[in-house]
């Protein structure tokens, strides 16, 4: 866990955390007095941490946000402050799309009577999953100009012409060399005979079968007569029932509505928005994974849990939650051995399972399958009624 040391409202820092899409970042903050000394934050009870692209957090959304057991003084005495931020959220995709960007991170405490007080505003470096710098080429002689080489031919100290006509084996047809106006006929690409002197547009009814604008194996179109349509003989003028369409109402649609036969006749309708909530499912200890799924369980003693990745492929990634809810008196359970979890740096079968130990509290945990492993982290955790 990285040490971040910052000055109590504003001053000089260092160490400060670099934070990542798609990756869980814990690191410890240590506030200091303007003269360097511990800040004392015996008289706060809680912490928050945040994260976002602009001061205003009521219409702005928050790239990454931590309270509660994910932002908590850890020794008052000291002004050390744990925090663990979650950076796999859409708005902290939407900033560090294209490159890096720059994000302002708060801290705020507050005494038991809930009164704010903010006690750090730094500027921290956001950036995508994937990199978007490249390191030294690997090969000891690569096969690239330096930019003072670039800039050398440029200016002229690399030799060579503007003027095509001094080049040295310049492009040829038919052993004619390319250069001032040639037509098909000079390099030997057509007989001056076979190229009309203007386009010559098909004629359908001509019939003489030397002429450039005959047409070749022209369809017999036949002659049917119509002897009714739809039932109706004669004269015949079709409306919307014989062809089983819609008939259009007297008044026009406008934008977003759709003509809808109701019972009272056709009527313009709007089109309902689509529906972007999640539904949690109720479930039990066998997990089939579905993009952007919430699986909620309450746990029982012993619960062990599966999770089924037969139908999942290489060249998808899916993420779902399993939310698991420890009861009013906690309980021991498992989760599957090939999940791999995150120590806040990496992912890895080695990393420690968290602890979800506290009765009474929900768990979320967010999964992604990448193509080939289930990732795991404990998004965040609150305390429900028993």
């Amino acid at each position: 866990m990285n040490t971040y040391v910052a000055r109590i409202y504003g001053g000089f820092s260092y160490d400060k955390p670099e934070l990542i899409h798609l990756e869980t970042h814990s690191f410890t903050v240590k506030l200091k007095n303007a003269d360097g000394t511990a800040a004392d934050l015996s008289g706060f009870a809680t912490a928050e941490c945040a994260v976002g692209n602009t001061f205003d957090h009521v219409h702005n959304e928050l790239m990454a946000y931590a309270f509660g057991d994910a932002c908590r003084i850890t020794d008052a005495a000291a002004g050390e402050i744990a925090v663990t931020l979650d950076c796999n959220t859409v708005k902290f995709g939407d900033v560090v799309r294209f490159n890096a960007q720059m994000a302002y991170l708060e801290i705020n405490l507050f005494d038991t009577g809930a009164k704010m007080t903010r006690v750090l505003l730094d500027r921290v470096e956001c950036r995508p999953h994937v990199r978007d710098q490249e390191g030294a080429p690997v090969s000891g002689d690569p096969q690239y100009y330096n930019k003072a080489e670039v800039d050398a031919l440029i200016s002229g100290g690399g030799g060579g012409t503007s003027d095509y006509d001094q080049l040295e084996n310049r492009p040829q047809i038919n052993s004619v060399t390319l250069t001032g106006d040639l037509t098909a006929h000079d390099l030997g690409l057509a007989a001056t005979s076979d190229i009309p002197p203007a386009q010559v547009q098909s004629n359908w009814n001509e019939t003489d079968t030397t002429s450039k604008s005959y047409i070749q194996n022209k369809p017999t179109i036949p002659t049917v007569p119509v002897q009714s349509v739809n039932g109706e003989t004669g004269a015949v003028v079709l409306d919307a029932s014989d062809v089983g369409a819609i008939a259009e109402p007297s008044t026009a649609g406008t934008t977003g509505q759709v003509l809808t036969e109701t019972a009272s006749g056709p009527a313009w309708q709007d089109i309902p928005a689509p529906d972007r909530s999640q539904t949690i499912t109720q479930t039990g200890t066998a997990i089939t994974p579905a993009p952007d799924a919430v699986f909620r369980h309450t746990l029982a003693a012993n619960d062990s849990f599966t999770v089924d990745t037969s139908a999942l492929t290489s060249s998808k990634q899916i993420t779902f939650e399993l939310q698991l809810i420890q009861p009013s008196t906690a309980v021991s359970f498992t989760l599957p051995s090939g999940i791999l979890w995150s120590d806040g740096n990496s992912f890895s079968a080695s990393n420690p399972v968290p602890e979800m130990t506290d009765a009474n509290t929900l768990y979320c945990i967010v999964i992604r399958w990448d193509g080939s492993d289930l990732l795991a982290n404990l998004a965040y955790s609150k305390e429900v009624s028993a």
